[in-house]
């Protein structure tokens, strides 16, 4: 006899907000706010793929915590650590539909005698600047997780929104073409967004950032919010003040979001944040393993050079 009860996929056919998600039959954790969860942010690639999470028995939804049931325990931390953006960019673009894309038509069929690389090119690009859609040469195609060119798209056209996309992304052609094997979606905007910021923001906004060195307890990495007090656009970089008396720089590639009252997402334990120029949360935690890394490279590079000059 099958089971009558609340899925998921049911469930958040409405648009839920800030929300903590536990398996019923799990201890209970301490666990990061999921900003939104809702069907519609799904690609249909990512329905399939998460369908046994979707098809989960929702136990209790109260307060904004959530508890569900009926799913592998494996399968419901990876599609937690999916909503949190916890997991590989690659996972994240097929499954979460930017909210900057177009998305193609049911009907509609990708060209597919233009290279992928230039379609995420041309792609982050138009959602970047806010191509009008009618205007666009890309669509994401939700069912398999990619950005591809459209049908009937000029060489002309193509070629003109290309060049545009490599300007703002800083590259030669050449260039791009050489390391474009190793880019993705996400390494795009990032560059693309940080050539960007300069026009996006302005002194006195409070902006949510990821720290590029430890700030506030050694050897910890994490997102902050102060306010811009000054500029530098030929650095790519801007100062920042908070309550907490944290004073640094900041570059442009680390900034994430802005202070927004009429947004009531919550970011990191910041809420009315509105995360800008493409930036989502897989984004942020890239960038703060990018930070760490970083720090540690050249920290370590630089007790290198000081035990070598101490060997001389």
């Amino acid at each position: 006899m099958k089971e009558d009860y609340l899925k998921l996929r049911e469930l958040i056919k409405l648009d839920l907000k800030n929300i903590r998600l536990y398996h019923s039959d799990v201890g209970k954790e301490a666990i990061a706010v999921i900003p939104e969860l809702n069907l519609s942010q799904f690609s249909e690639f990512g329905k399939v793929y998460w369908n046994e999470a979707l098809e989960a028995k929702v136990d209790k939804f109260t307060e904004n915590k959530l508890f569900i049931s009926k799913v592998d325990e494996g399968m419901f931390r990876a599609f937690r650590e999916l909503l949190l953006g916890e997991n590989e960019s690659e996972m994240y673009e097929k499954c979460i539909i930017d909210k900057q894309a177009l998305v193609a038509d049911d009907y509609e069929k990708p060209d597919m005698t233009y290279k992928k690389e230039f379609a995420m090119l041309t792609a982050v690009y138009e959602n970047l600047s806010e191509t009008p859609d009618e205007e666009r040469c890309t669509a994401y195609f939700d069912n398999v997780g990619e950005y591809l060119f459209r049908q009937n798209q000029t060489l002309e056209k193509v070629n003109a929104v290309v060049e545009k996309a490599l300007d703002h992304l800083g590259m030669e052609m050449k260039e791009f073409i050489n390391e474009s094997k190793h880019m993705t979606c996400q390494l795009i905007k990032l560059k693309m967004r940080e050539n960007m910021m300069a026009q996006k923001i302005t002194v006195g906004n409070s902006i949510l950032f990821v720290t590029q060195k430890p700030e506030n307890h050694p050897d910890t990495f994490e997102f902050i919010a102060g306010e811009i007090t000054s500029i530098d656009e030929e650095s790519k970089q801007c100062h920042i003040e908070n309550d907490s008396f944290v004073s640094t720089d900041v570059s442009f590639r680390y900034i994430l979001g802005i202070y927004n009252p009429e947004i009531d997402y919550e970011f990191f334990g910041y809420e009315s944040c509105e995360l800008f120029l493409g930036a989502n949360i897989n984004d942020a935690h890239y960038l703060l393993a990018e930070a760490m890394t970083l720090y540690h490279e050249q920290n370590n590079e630089e007790e290198t050079q000081g035990i070598e000059m101490q060997e001389v």
